[in-house]
């Protein structure tokens, strides 16, 4: 990304949110990777484990064009499973934490992200 001009960035985000904002359209996946989370937390829970969730940041360049649907559907389906099965929920999508040296593309965090991350994570974890 340090190559790129802005144009360039704010066009690359758009096309990549736009990507994933087309998932939306197909409401059997999300019911089918529910199911399956469902079921890995149910296996994580008879195995005594909790598990995190982690929803990890993107640029603003992706941000920007990421529909906002899609955030409804993601916590619609995270209350759902908190009403029956034990997690814990992790959302850094939109946090101020992140810079845009810390990622690899428009939502892929690079080295230095990936080490902030782990710390944040292992922050959380010690104070379980």
């Amino acid at each position: 990304m340090d190559d790129m001009e802005l144009s360039q960035k704010v066009a690359v985000g758009q096309q990549r949110a736009e990507q994933h904002n087309q998932l939306l359209v197909h409401n059997e996946t999300v019911k089918e990777n529910t199911h399956i989370l469902k079921n890995l937390i149910n296996y994580l829970s008879e195995e005594r484990i909790t598990p995190i969730v982690v929803a990890f940041p993107a640029t603003e360049y992706y941000q920007n064009f990421f529909d906002p649907e899609f955030k409804v559907v993601f916590y619609e389906v995270m209350h759902s499973l908190a009403n029956t099965h034990m997690f814990k929920l992790v959302d850094l999508f939109d946090s101020g934490d992140f810079v845009e040296s810390d990622f690899l593309d428009m939502d892929h965090l690079n080295e230095k992200g990936a080490i902030k991350v782990t710390n944040m994570l292992n922050r959380i974890l010690d104070s379980l």
